[in-house]
């Protein structure tokens, strides 16, 4: 039965993923249809099956006949993470029995952690639409077979999606004698595991490499560089990425990815963005109003994802901040190009005056300067703010807090009292994300 199960398995995963990595190169006429179609698909779907929808639909007078583009999508109202946590429940399907879905937590760097479930089927496709990130890595890395490939785990880890492809017996199998290295290890544990797994790529959220690396090389530790790394789920210091490609010859990629979406885009070989799926999550840009910016004006991501069932999701609203971009892509891919800006709408202060200011305004001063590779802001009053810095090797510490000072405060207000502090490490959420602003002014009353 297991071997009959896994062929199964095997076969759906190959065919699948014939011709996924074309895909993004062909028509754009062809994108468009498949997540309209998708859309029209996931509509009826919801309408069925998801309490949510059924009575969101019937209450604005709609019918699932009334979707029909992605565009038609606007007239559905956006949800957010607090609606998740709040009551699951009415998003998820009652096609599933529970124990057919597989739970994906959040790290909770949106300020709300919460859980999305997925279904067999979802997890099984995304792995297939994995190939038009994977085929681009092989290339980079001059290897037509399978990537070796060493991943950072989460320590608070949300169920292994590999655990909906391959059975449990499987993954002990290929995992025997190689000991999970998690994101909280020492930065000698994970160097060790490197020397002797001497992966192709490493893979891991971007504050955890940044930290990693930049630790490394402070302290002048050699190790097996990997050929590339790849990082998710938040940034890379801009010093570090130069650090991988200047000093190390590391190749640095990126994926754009959620537990709401779990291939949503991916950076191709140009670094000018992220290239959405867009067959499968119809993305939208969207203002503090809610309606969609042009391309080129930072808005909040909204996706629809058109895949998983499990957990409908539509216009869900995911906290980051980007725009799309304004020209084509020069490698040649079709699908939308999406350029992320630094930071997620919570990560705000406010200023001597109340009035809230975004992590956009008032990171510049922190994120341009090649001195700074990491940083935290924590508001412990309107007008009191602390930022522990992890400083580049021979920074001037006193030179930077001055000029870091006069930056900041342009913002914030002259008033301000900046209080900066170099540390060694950064306070990091329980799933090991770096948090750039920690908050603990209650919103001032308008």
């Amino acid at each position: 039965m297991h071997m009959l199960s896994r062929a199964y398995r095997l076969a759906y995963l190959a065919w699948h993923t014939i011709g996924q990595a074309r895909y993004p190169f062909g028509p754009l006429e062809r994108i468009v249809s498949d997540r309209d179609r998708h859309v029209r698909q996931m509509v009826a779907y919801a309408y069925r099956w998801a309490p949510y929808y059924r009575e969101t639909l019937d209450r604005l007078g709609l019918t699932p006949a009334d979707i029909n583009t992605a565009d038609d999508l606007r007239r559905l109202p956006l949800i957010s993470a607090a609606d998740l946590q709040a009551e699951p429940h009415r998003f998820i399907s009652r096609q599933f029995a529970p124990e057919a879905l597989w739970p994906h937590h959040s790290g909770g760097s949106t300020g709300r952690p919460h859980t999305v479930w997925h279904d067999r089927r979802a997890i099984w496709l995304s792995v297939a639409h994995g190939e038009r990130e994977t085929s681009l890595h092989r290339r980079v890395v001059g290897q037509l077979r399978r990537l070796r490939v060493l991943r950072l785990h989460s320590p608070v880890s949300s169920t292994p999606t590999q655990h909906a492809f391959w059975p449990q017996w499987g993954a002990d199998r290929r995992a025997a004698g190689l000991p999970p290295v998690s994101m909280a290890d020492t930065t000698e544990t994970i160097l060790a595991a490197l020397d002797a797994r001497q992966p192709d790529v490493l893979n891991a959220y971007g504050s955890v490499l940044g930290h990693l690396f930049a630790d490394a090389h402070r302290r002048g530790l050699a190790f097996a560089p990997p050929t590339m790394v790849r990082y998710v789920s938040d940034a890379l210091p801009d010093a570090v990425r130069r650090l991988l490609n200047e000093t190390y010859g590391i190749a640095v990629f990126s994926a754009y990815q959620a537990v709401e979406a779990l291939k949503l885009g991916f950076e191709c070989e140009a670094h000018c963005g992220y290239h959405i799926n867009a067959d499968h999550y119809a993305v939208r840009i969207v203002d503090e109003a809610g309606d969609d910016c042009p391309p080129g004006v930072v808005g909040e991501v909204v996706v629809s994802n058109l895949l998983t069932r499990g957990m409908v999701l539509l216009n869900c609203r995911l906290g980051d901040r980007a725009a799309w971009a304004t020209a084509p892509c020069p490698c040649g891919r079709n699908l939308p190009l999406l350029r992320l800006a630094a930071g997620r709408n919570i990560e705000r202060l406010y200023g001597t005056d109340g009035q809230p200011v975004s992590i956009v305004t008032f990171q510049p001063p922190l994120r341009n300067d090649a001195r700074i590779w990491e940083y935290q802001v924590t508001q412990h009053a309107l007008d009191h703010i602390s930022v522990a810095l992890v400083l580049a090797p021979g920074a001037a510490e006193r030179e930077v807090a001055a000029d870091l000072r006069r930056g900041l405060r342009a913002v914030l207000g002259q008033d301000m009292r900046i209080d900066v502090c170099p540390a060694a490490e950064l306070q990091r959420t329980g799933a090991g994300k770096l948090r750039h602003v920690i908050q603990e002014v209650a919103a001032p009353e308008a």
